[in-house]
């Protein structure tokens, strides 16, 4: 048997070759010997298991990318496993194509610079940065958006619309902001959360009243 592991390291071997991760893989990852990795996994079948709903959910993805590899990729499943469960799928070329609606998904993060992630579009996500790793994402509050880098400020905006300005104070303020990585003014930031702003004690009861 190759060098003595842990018991973190040998369950972690184990639940990604049960997962369907190659063993070379797993071993080149952890920067370990193939036959380490084999030493450990003797007892566990060649094949990865699939619930029904697990290949369900691959062929749809599949129909709607029309790409098997990036739902292999997409889904950390071995590019041979879905190639064989989806094998009565057609796809005009097995290659890095998007598919019509992960297009359009596209086309408005390019267009607007953001795009809010709920449903199927988490998944369109997590496919798309595997093509496209500067594309940026923020959860916060049980809300997601994509955002190019360069749309930064426009996302944080956008979210904080979509949330209805609903900012508890400047804390909370400062903790979405610096997950966007964009800093308001002061003017902005009362707007936002709806504190008015300090008058000063000299000036004049009219003043007052005007403001």
């Amino acid at each position: 048997m190759g060098k003595k592991l842990s018991l973190d390291i040998i369950e972690k071997i184990r639940r990604e070759v049960r997962q369907g991760k190659p063993k070379v893989r797993v071993a080149y990852d952890l920067g370990i010997n193939r036959s380490t990795v084999q030493d450990h996994t003797r007892d566990l079948p060649s094949k990865m298991f699939l619930s029904d709903e697990q290949k369900e959910r691959m062929r749809e993805m599949v129909k709607e990318t029309g790409s098997k590899i990036g739902t292999a990729r997409a889904l950390s499943i071995p590019y041979n496993t879905v190639r064989r469960i989806t094998q009565d799928i057609p796809v005009e070329k097995d290659g890095y194509m998007l598919g019509r609606k992960n297009l359009l998904f596209l086309k408005e993060l390019m267009e607007k610079g953001y795009v809010f992630l709920s449903g199927q579009a988490s998944v369109r996500y997590r496919l798309l940065k595997k093509y496209f790793p500067m594309i940026q994402r923020v959860r916060f509050k049980n809300t997601s958006i994509a955002f190019l880098p360069d749309k930064k400020e426009e996302a944080v905006r956008a979210f904080l619309e979509n949330m209805h300005w609903k900012i508890i104070g400047y804390h909370e303020l400062r903790r979405l902001t610096r997950l966007f990585g964009v800093n308001l003014d002061g003017g902005e930031k009362r707007r936002i959360i709806g504190k008015p702003k300090k008058i000063d004690m000299s000036t004049t009861q009219t003043d007052i009243l005007d403001f």
